[in-house]
């Protein structure tokens, strides 16, 4: 148990020879494997990770949480606490270190409760745009900023925009599947030179698509238009003000004659009223600006150009 004051009692995160991930325990060295092998590879890009250690009178419980999602659960033997100093990102001799990036660490008093876990992974998520569970995303009061049931089927490369004074999140611009980038008033080079602000706490913008195949396309009435398949859906919380749009050249087919554009619409089909934003080129990329609703859907389109002669 706790306090047992046993030298170099720790337990470890890692990866085994067989690329699953692993809870390892010391001394003993002894691994328990809480994935598949070859979880880890071919390597899947920045996952949320995070693990639960409860302890009772002579055994825990360690619980692996992957994208926000239980992994396993599984029995470990008590941990004692040290007496040497503790380590992030190495064991206490340092003979293993963690061959990577630590973005962050936040350290709490006590057991978070479920609700308080969802927060925490929240603001990861938002912050490092990494993939959430299907669930939704709370704010740091506890209200929602995306909902699951509400976005019911665009629960794919969810990203935002936000502020959150009690967490202090101020993420001005962010792209959930690498394709699509939204950034506050323009998109800088980084989140931290993005000089636009939100004008009140608990502002936020969210976005998800349908995840259909990138390279699909729609037909779209008029002009021998074309529409992408993958439809992006809104969530805004308090009006967050215009935001810059991109989507890089690659993704679009341009031919001689035809224009690229934004689309926007109250529904899905984009059927009734869509507004068409030209797309300008800037560099390797097409932007535009506009100011989104809650609930909207955006997608982005090819068409040509109309010319009417006249005597």
């Amino acid at each position: 148990a706790y306090g047992g004051s046993v030298n170099n009692s720790a337990y470890a995160l890692g990866m085994l020879g067989d690329h699953s991930i692993a809870l390892s325990s010391c001394p003993g060295n002894s691994n328990v494997a809480l994935t598949s092998p070859y979880f880890w590879y071919p390597y899947p890009g920045q996952r949320l990770m995070a693990v639960t250690y409860v302890t009772g009178t002579t055994a825990a419980t360690a619980t692996l949480y992957i994208d926000g999602a239980t992994q396993r659960s599984t029995d470990v033997s008590a941990w004692n606490t040290s007496l040497v100093k503790g380590r992030l990102g190495a064991s206490n001799d340092g003979r293993y270190v963690w061959g990577g990036a630590i973005a962050e660490v936040i350290l709490y008093s006590g057991t978070l409760t479920a609700t308080q876990i969802q927060k925490v992974n929240s603001y990861l998520a938002l912050k490092y745009s990494l993939k959430y569970a299907n669930t939704d995303y709370l704010a740091s009061d506890g209200s929602t900023i995306w909902s699951q049931t509400t976005n019911n089927g665009y629960q794919n490369e969810i990203a935002g925009i936000g502020r959150d004074d009690a967490s202090g999140l101020s993420q001005k611009q962010s792209s959930g599947d690498r394709m699509v980038t939204i950034g506050l008033g323009t998109i800088a080079a980084s989140n931290l030179t993005n000089p636009s602000g939100f004008g009140a706490d608990k502002s936020f913008m969210l976005w998800g698509s349908n995840g259909q195949n990138i390279w699909s396309t729609t037909t779209f009435p008029g002009f021998g238009g074309q529409r992408l398949a993958r439809v992006w859906k809104i969530q805004e919380t308090d009006p967050v003000p215009v935001v810059t749009v991109r989507i890089g050249q690659a993704w679009l087919t341009v031919s001689s004659g035809q224009t690229p554009y934004l689309l926007r619409s109250t529904n899905a089909a984009f059927t009734g009223a869509v507004q068409m934003i030209p797309l300008t080129e800037n560099g390797s990329n097409y932007e535009a600006t506009i100011d989104f609703a809650n609930g909207d859907y955006f997608s982005f389109g090819v068409f040509s150009l109309l010319v009417v002669m006249k005597d």
